[in-house]
């Protein structure tokens, strides 16, 4: 996402908003580019805490935001 937000000519600070299980992506990626993003909005969002304790695991490159 961020390669294609480079690419398509958009500038920092972004406002990202992700729905459901996206709401992961994005709380990783305003984790990864904390200078870049000044807000998410999250739509039916879900809470990685809530994933991780009932054993919902997606892969663990996107959506590992504890370590």
């Amino acid at each position: 996402m961020h390669t294609a937000l480079i690419e398509s000519g958009q500038k920092p600070p972004y406002i990202l908003v992700g729905h459901s299980l996206a709401s992961l992506q994005i709380i990783r990626f305003a984790q990864t580019y904390k200078n870049e993003v000044s807000a998410i909005v999250m739509i039916d969002g879900g809470n990685p805490e809530y994933y991780s304790k009932n054993g919902l695991e997606f892969g663990s490159r996107i959506y590992n935001i504890y370590t």
